[in-house]
């Protein structure tokens, strides 16, 4: 270090902010070349995600549609047996009970509602 002069210093200094902006530029280089070409990449890949999620809501749409209206076959199904007379007993009968709340759930309301009420008046339910 005794052999150092203010000139060496000077020039060690000049040398080590070149390189750092050396690298600074090539940073902002390499950034704006990336945006140049992944820009287009993203707007590829948003627009897709875009009409992925629309499909998903209108598949979700067509599902509970057919689950609404499976397990409101189900129970008129067993509403029709129970106004035969069929008693639905033990599990059957929280079954039952289970698939009318998840049909209410779905937001079934008609004659089922009213079908359901007048089962458990008559207690046939």
């Amino acid at each position: 270090m005794e052999n150092w002069t203010l000139g060496g210093i000077n020039g060690f200094l000049v040398f080590i902010v070149t390189f750092a902006g050396t690298i600074t530029g090539i940073i902002v280089l390499l950034k704006r070349i990336g945006n140049v070409i992944f820009k287009p990449v993203n707007v590829k890949l948003e627009t897709i995600s875009i009409d992925l999620n629309n499909k998903m809501d209108l598949l979700d749409g067509k599902l509970d549609k057919v689950d609404k209206n499976a397990t409101m076959n189900y129970l008129v199904r067993c509403m029709e047996d129970l106004d035969k007379g069929v008693r639905l007993e033990g599990v059957a009968r929280q079954r039952f009970i289970e698939q009318y709340d998840h049909y209410v759930n779905l937001g079934g309301n008609s004659y089922i509602k009213e079908e359901y009420e007048r089962l458990k008046k008559d207690d046939k339910l």
